[in-house]
């Protein structure tokens, strides 16, 4: 986190004062804040992780688990054997959408963006495929009203999809001229 956003972390924390014990909007804030700071650190707390759902379906429990880096995976299927032996069955996951470090610096600078080190890698396993096979770099942008993407309450702010495609389009074409 820069100066200049330290500065404006304060000066909103300033137009919103709260009573003592009762500080929701300056904790909302600070933990933002602190995720912001931990998604942008190379090493930081949040380059690996797990996330799982799980639910009951007949006379079995089901569910799925997410790691990052995959390398996780070893270690949660060994986990799962050691607590329920043979009855876990494993099914091979999609793989995490990884951007290519030259492609996601490339977009940050042109779309003058924030680069996150650590990110979401389930957010597009598709396209996770895709950068098996070829380097690049998925881009987010916040284009949402309510929900996220694929989500059946989702509401895209349709103002924003045009803005997402000059953006890309701009950012194609700088890349192109590089070449």
């Amino acid at each position: 986190m820069g100066d200049d956003d330290l500065i404006e972390l304060r000066r909103e924390i300033h137009r919103h004062p709260e009573p003592a014990g009762q500080e929701r909007h300056t904790a909302a804030l600070m933990a933002a804040a602190q995720l912001a700071a931990d998604l942008q650190t190379p090493d930081g707390p949040l380059t690996t992780f797990v996330y799982a759902q799980v639910h009951r379906e007949h006379d079995a429990v089901q569910g799925w688990v997410r790691a990052w880096p995959d390398s996780r995976y070893d270690d949660i299927r060994a986990l799962l054997r050691a607590e329920a032996g043979s009855r876990v069955r494993f099914v091979d996951h999609h793989p995490p959408s990884v951007n290519s470090p030259e492609h996601a610096r490339a977009g940050a600078r042109h779309l003058d963006a924030l680069l996150l080190h650590a990110s979401y890698p389930f957010n597009g396993e598709d396209f996770g495929l895709f950068l098996e096979r070829a380097p690049g770099a998925m881009f987010f942008f916040g284009v949402g009203e309510q929900g996220v993407p694929h989500d059946p309450d989702f509401v895209a702010d349709e103002r924003a999809i045009a803005l997402g495609v000059e953006a890309m389009a701009g950012f194609l074409r700088a890349r192109g001229a590089a070449l």
